[in-house]
């Protein structure tokens, strides 16, 4: 997923969805997982109310933070 952010960034460096981002905070749940990557993807969450990555932030980050 990291190779793949590198790809994107150079492909979309203006991101305006913040798609970048919430891949970020996905891969770091689960490469990273504990506080700090759970507080960057709660706050994910709840400031990009419009992207379709937070299910999956959501699913990843949240419920599988066990």
């Amino acid at each position: 997923m990291r190779e793949m952010l590198v790809t994107y960034r150079k492909l979309d460096p203006n991101d305006i969805d913040k798609n970048q981002l919430g891949y970020e905070v996905i891969a770091d749940c689960i490469e990273f997982p504990g506080e700090s990557s759970l507080a960057a993807a709660h706050a994910f969450y709840d400031t990009q109310g419009h992207s379709a990555l937070r299910r999956f932030v959501r699913r990843i980050c949240f419920e599988n933070s066990n």
